[in-house]
């Protein structure tokens, strides 16, 4: 079959962009750790993937985050539902934000707690890719966590 990847609806960049993801996110390197989300729509699907050794969502070692993925399964509409996340399967605290970085768009979100809302149009966006990294505890002047 011949593919004519200069046409405006060619998957060269999407296929591109995840291929350059599954190489540099090493929690993608392993089946081992495969873990599904609950979401509370039926046309969403939702899965992370930890490093072998164990969830490390130190924002100094992003190529090490878990990724967690969420795929709109409705190929003619949009789709919106809310998680329902294993933080700790994450190796997220529960008690503090998290950054959800999608890989796909290079936008952040910043989460709290267990059930963040997503939503997902096949034309514009179709998935989220997401680096999960613990946010840093905020701190004062004096280097003290801030409340």
């Amino acid at each position: 079959r011949c593919w004519d990847l200069d046409d405006p609806v060619s998957l060269r960049d999407q296929l591109s962009a995840v291929n350059r993801i599954r190489r540099d996110q090493l929690a993608l390197h392993t089946t081992r750790t495969l873990r599904f989300h609950p979401v509370a729509n039926d046309l969403l699907i939702a899965y992370s993937k930890t490093v072998h050794d164990g969830p490390d969502p130190d924002p100094t070692r992003p190529h090490r985050n878990p990724v967690l993925t969420v795929v709109n399964l409705d190929p003619a509409g949009g789709q919106s539902g809310v998680l329902e996340l294993d933080l700790a399967a994450l190796g997220i605290d529960p008690t503090r934000s998290y950054d959800a970085h999608d890989l796909l768009a290079d936008r952040h979100y910043e989460w709290h707690g267990p059930n963040p809302y997503v939503e997902l149009h096949p034309s514009d966006r179709p998935g989220h890719v997401l680096r999960i990294s613990q946010l840093p505890v905020p701190t004062g002047p004096d280097g003290d966590p801030v409340a």
